[in-house]
Parts: C-alpha cells; structure tokens; sequence
C-alpha cells in the first residue's frame, strides 16, 4: 500500500526496516506469512551475514543494507481474492478457506498503524532533531498512511466477519441438505413400504373374495345335494351323496375360514400401513421445515455476499479517488 512514493518526502531515508538475526526465520515466517524472502548476492556468493532485513513497504532498500544482510524480507500486502472466488464460499462447490489470508491481511495493516505510530511519536519526543519541513512533510506520510492502513484494516476486518458468518452459513446449509436428502430417501423407502402393503392388502383383499364366492357356490352345491336326497322321486345314492356333501363340507369350511385368515390379515396390514403414513407424514413436515430453513439460510448469504460486494466496491472506488 503505498500512499506517497518517497520522492515526496525528502532525499533523507525516512522510513527504514529491521534487521534481525537469521536465526529467527521460523518465526519471521509465521509472522509474516506473505512477504516476498529474496536472498541477496551477499548470501548468494557465500558470504553469509546472519542477518535478515524485514524493509518497510515504503523503503527503497538501499545496496549498502543488501551487502549487510543475507536476506531481503518484503511484507507484501496480501492481496484479498476476486470477488467471484469469494463468491464460491456463499454459492459455489469450489470452496476456498481464506480466513488465514484475511486474518494476515488484517495483522498486516496493524503492523502499519502500530510502526508508524511508534514512528510518530519517536518524531514527536525528538521534534527538536528534524528540520521542520522534513517534520511536517515526514507527520504529513504518517497521518495519512495511519489513516489508510485504519480504513483497511476495518474494510478486512468487515469482509472477515461476513466470511465468517457465511461459512457458518454454508456449514449449517450443508449439514441440512444432508438431513433432508436422508429424509428423502427415508421417506421414499417408507412410500415403498407402504406402496407394498396397500398391495398385500388388494391382494388379501381379492383372494379374500374369491374364497367367499367359492364357499357361496359350494353351500349351493350342498343345498342342491341335500334336496335330491329328500326328494322321493330322486333316484340316487344316498352315501355317495353324504361323501360328496361331506367333502364339499370341508371345502367350504376351508375357503371361508382363509377368507376370514386374509380379513384378519388386513386389519393388521391396515394398522401397519397407518404407522407408515403417519411415519410419512412426519418426514413431510420435518422437509418442509428444512427446506424453509435452506431457503432462509439462502437469502442471508445472498444479503451478507452483497454487504462484502459493496465492501469490495468502496475500496475500489477509494483507490480510484
């Protein structure tokens, strides 16, 4: 982020880095994990300083401080993602995690408040050692990149806390279409289930009939038997007609009591099918609700993913200014 270019402010070197033994790379790493490490021709040649310089971004590192030092550290602004890819986070399948290089963004432009500040107030406690052109220029730099460095640390630190509640989001989001797609399937196999019992019962219901019709025709049959038996004029014979009545006896006795098995068959199946739509019913309401809440869900990320639009919009409109 860059402001004024040195040339506005003086020949003097103004804004200068720190050295620091070569011994703490780890953690000058973890700290600034977007900087740019350049080896120097020092270190490149075999003749190793220990040291490391960590420049300012608005430093012209000077040849005599790259003889001096193995290493050139450059904080780099960490550059925020496009705003399509941010978008992938609230509506895509290409999911990214940038809360880190938000977070370093942030830790970023506090490294700058914080140095130039300590720069300010070094100025102020020293004021009688600077000319007082150089002074007010020099406060003028500061005020103005203290300033900046604030707008975008609350721009970052808005858009992070958007990103955030919409990952949040996008979790919960996630974990409800994985409820409701096993609702779903839940629910498919509950219509199936019942789907099989609304046929055992047509079935019971069917074979129930015929076996009552059977029986029907076969009391008419024995009826028939049991008037030529009382009929005088009737010639037949009377044990062969007893056999007969007795076996179609047993039939009909047979057919009524599996239609009478199948009746009681139904009335167990219906009470077993009333269990599944009820079971039904409940995945029903349980769906809806989730997909309410989806829906729900859905509209707060497209209000959050247009509050971070405006965000990116403003900064753009800032550098443009």
């Amino acid at each position: 982020m860059k402001i004024f270019s040195l040339n506005n402010i003086t020949s003097h070197q103004t804004f200068k880095g720190q050295t620091k033994p070569i011994s703490e790379i780890n953690e000058i790493q973890k700290q600034y994990p977007y900087a740019e490490f350049r080896q120097t021709n020092t270190r490149k040649i075999g003749l190793n300083t220990g040291n490391i310089y960590v420049t300012d971004p608005l430093e012209v590192v000077s040849d005599n401080i790259k003889k001096s030092h193995d290493i050139i550290v450059y904080d780099n602004e960490p550059v925020l993602p496009a705003i399509e890819d941010m978008g992938q986070n609230y509506f895509g399948r290409n999911r990214s995690d940038y809360s880190k290089l938000l977070q370093a963004r942030g830790s970023y432009f506090q490294r700058l408040i914080d140095t130039d500040k300590s720069r300010m107030n070094m100025m102020r406690e020293n004021f009688h050692e600077f000319e007082p052109e150089i002074y007010n220029t020099t406060m003028t730099v500061l005020n103005a990149r203290v300033a900046e460095a604030d707008a975008q640390r609350a721009y970052t630190k808005k858009i992070s806390d958007f990103y955030r509640q919409g990952s949040n989001i996008r979790n919960e989001q996630q974990a409800l279409k994985d409820v409701l797609d096993k609702k779903v399937i839940t629910r498919e196999s509950q219509e199936a289930l019942r789907d099989t019992y609304d046929s055992m019962i047509q079935s019971n219901r069917r074979q129930s009939n015929e076996e009552l019709k059977t029986a029907s025709k076969l009391k008419q049959e024995i009826s028939e038997l049991q008037a030529s038996m009382e009929d005088k004029k009737s010639k037949v014979n009377a044990a062969e007609v007893e056999a007969k009545i007795e076996k179609l006896t047993k039939e009909c006795e047979y057919n009524e009591k599996m239609s009478y098995g199948r009746y009681r068959e139904n009335q167990r199946l219906d009470i077993t099918r009333f269990t599944v739509d009820e079971k039904i019913r409940e995945l029903n309401v349980s769906i809806l609700e989730i997909k309410g809440k989806i829906a729900k869900n859905k509209i707060k990320l497209n209000s959050m993913f247009s509050k971070i639009t405006n965000i990116y919009q403003k900064m753009v409109m800032k550098v443009i200014k």
